[in-house]
């Protein structure tokens, strides 16, 4: 074959690619979005949508990670738990290290407490777990171990009532009865919503400045102080409601506009411009009448720095919307069996492809604007002792090192121990 021949041969290729992206992403969008991809999301190392295939047109994190979440949600009770709780193990915590950190606990409930969690056990698991740039405690304290006893020991009840109880259609009930939880406002019963049965959503701190400048009608209800109390529930799922009836903002946009704001944000505030995700791609098209409509509006939210050297601004105008964006942030709402994470993680710190689920977070020290953050997934820090050259996990292993850890103590038991010795010598 001639050169010329090879340059049409390789012509031919890109534009039949190039067409199939089009006619099957552009000219019959419905179809693809009522096609059910989720059987293959989870079970290949490279995901078929994303960055690495054609995308779902319109464009969308939400539309492409969301049935896989749910498709792995619904597998069984644990799954179902795991997914549930990772909404309200996000409070008040940077959300990377709470990601890290989540798939060590999950590691833990999976082998060390099959069947219950002893909640004074956990404390001092979570307080053994404290190498520095690994430690626990750091996401997990206070409110949260009843949160993970009270969601983990009664996963089997909840994996029944609850997708029973969304069924009814009303999401005010949904939200009251997530709400009960301890540890969960409406805000985080938003989330789960979200998550399992893609309704509702999170009105975060980040929503909160955003909907507030794109509709400023709407200011006063975008109150925390309203979702408290017994009318919480009501007055959330009612914000919920007349965002998505009279602005087009419903669960897909919420999220959508979420992951591509705080991507952004990220890449702003850190002096490297790197962020803290993986660099997916765009979350969302934003040519879609609903994104375009706050894009004209020309809104930027304040935000405060992160990390910057002494000198440098410590605070920035972030856009609305980047269209750039997202898809990375989006993929940290995948979720995964604890030991496929384990070996998805050494797959990645070995140079090979990993699952988006696993790669969402790089592992990266220069792209950390987090200092707190390890360069290696805490879970595979702890537990790659128990992975097999085979890359399979050994459950007995996995309890002794656990085990092991809480014999050595943590800081609180070190700290039990000195004040023991020292009264001792003072007697």
């Amino acid at each position: 074959m001639e050169f010329k021949d090879w340059i049409n041969f390789y012509e031919g290729v890109v534009g039949y690619v190039a067409a199939a992206c089009i006619i099957e992403g552009r000219r019959v969008p419905e179809a693809l979005r009522s096609k059910d991809f989720s059987s293959t999301l989870f079970d290949e190392p490279k995901q078929i949508l994303g960055a690495d295939a054609c995308p779902i047109n319109p464009l969308s994190g939400y539309d492409t990670h969301i049935k896989s979440i749910q498709k792995f949600a619904f597998s069984g009770p644990d799954q179902f738990a795991q997914t549930m709780l990772f909404s309200p193990l996000s409070a008040n915590v940077p959300f990377s290290k709470h990601w890290d950190n989540f798939q060590v606990l999950m590691m833990i409930l999976k082998h060390y407490f099959p069947n219950k969690v002893d909640t004074q056990k956990l404390r001092y698991i979570v307080d053994a777990f404290n190498t520095k740039y690994h430690a626990m405690a750091h996401t997990i304290s206070g409110f949260k171990y009843d949160t993970i006893a009270y969601i983990w020991n009664d996963r089997e009840k909840l994996f029944n009532e609850l997708p029973k109880l969304s069924e009814e259609g009303d999401d005010e009930k949904l939200i009251r009865r997530l709400s009960k939880i301890p540890g969960v406002r409406p805000v985080k019963a938003g989330f789960i919503a979200q998550l399992l049965f893609g309704k509702a959503g999170c009105i975060d701190t980040h929503n909160i400045d955003i909907y507030t400048k794109v509709f400023p009608d709407m200011a006063d209800e975008f109150n925390v102080n309203k979702w408290d109390g017994e009318d919480g529930p009501k007055n959330y799922t009612a914000l919920l409601k007349k965002l998505e009836k009279e602005k087009k903002i419903g669960s897909k946009q919420l999220w959508n506009i979420w992951v591509d704001f705080v991507e952004h944000f990220y890449r702003l505030v850190s002096t490297h411009g790197k962020g803290i995700y993986a660099d997916m791609g765009s979350a969302l098209d934003p040519s879609e009448p609903v994104y375009q409509a706050i894009i004209e509006k020309d809104i930027e939210i304040p935000k405060k720095a992160i990390g910057q050297p002494k000198g440098a601004p410590d605070s920035f105008m972030v856009p609305l919307i980047s269209g750039r964006y997202g898809m990375g942030a989006s993929a940290t709402h995948l979720q995964d069996d604890p030991d496929e994470m384990l070996r998805q993680f050494q797959r990645l710190q070995q140079g090979k492809e990993g699952s988006s689920a696993s790669r969402a977070i790089p592992f990266d020290a220069s792209q950390f604007v987090d200092k707190s953050m390890p360069t290696k997934p805490s879970s595979l820090y702890y537990f790659e002792p128990a992975l097999s050259d085979e890359g399979e996990v050994d459950p007995d292993r996995v309890i002794s090192i656990i085990n092991k850890k809480i014999d050595r103590g943590g800081r609180k038991a070190h700290a039990a121990q000195w004040a023991k010795r020292q009264g001792n010598l003072f007697k």
